[in-house]
């Protein structure tokens, strides 16, 4: 792997790292979740095409991208729906 791609990744674990931090989540899950990918070797048991699709299927950034996305969707459009949003027009 090159020094660029190894860095791009040290800086996406920091960030995902300060954003878990920012959102109060509980560290104790953290530790638990951060080995939860490696449950997908167990798609081994049932052969090397099974297990290798088990493996790719979880080793993916889509699903925490698309969580992430409609987490961050949801907010927005919970801040444009309130009363005191800029964007909103003021209306005595």
């Amino acid at each position: 792997m090159t020094l660029l791609l190894r860095l791009e990744y040290a800086a996406l674990a920091i960030a995902a790292l300060v954003g878990y931090q920012l959102s109060g989540g509980s560290w104790w899950l953290f530790a638990i979740l951060i080995l939860a990918p490696d449950f997908s070797m167990l798609g081994y048991l049932g052969g090397p095409k099974v297990g290798a699709w088990c493996y790719n299927a979880v080793h993916t950034w889509l699903a925490p991208v698309g969580a992430l996305a409609r987490r961050n969707g949801r907010r927005v459009a919970a801040c444009r729906a309130s009363r005191d949003h800029p964007c909103r027009p003021y209306r005595h």
